[in-house]
């Protein structure tokens, strides 16, 4: 049996309810006004500075807990568009090889994007729309 953890009431590895109010990732409060910050990675900080912030326009704190995925999402975002505006083309892994062109490429994060390529052997393969 686990024991319930004294700072939160909830036990280890249980998600905490969205309204709890210990629940303040990315949130700061500003006089009344709850914000959301997102930390910038040391290599961009030079372009975005040390973080990002956006106010919520809310003093409840289960507003702000219901609207900070989406702003942590924008600023996220676009924290990767510039990192992959200043990185250069060459940085970028090439998967295709000789002779198969990318025709499309959306980069997730760091670590996690998806390709679109043309390869005439997969062209074969696959009708139009299958997938």
């Amino acid at each position: 049996m686990s024991a319930a953890s004294p700072a939160t009431g909830t036990k280890p590895g249980r998600r905490r309810d969205s309204h709890d109010p210990t629940d303040t990732k990315y949130l700061f409060k500003r006089g009344k006004t709850w914000w959301v910050k997102v930390s910038v990675p040391p290599s961009l900080r030079s372009h975005l500075g040390y973080d990002l912030r956006r106010s919520l326009r809310t003093h409840d704190l289960q507003e702000a807990q219901k609207a900070r995925g989406l702003v942590v999402a924008e600023l996220r975002a676009r924290i990767a568009r510039t990192k992959r505006e200043l990185e250069p083309a060459a940085a970028r892994p090439d998967l295709t090889g000789p002779g198969i062109p990318i025709i499309d490429r959306q980069d997730f994060s760091d670590v996690t994007f998806l390709i679109e390529v043309y390869h005439p052997a997969l062209a074969k393969a696959a009708q139009p729309g299958q997938f």
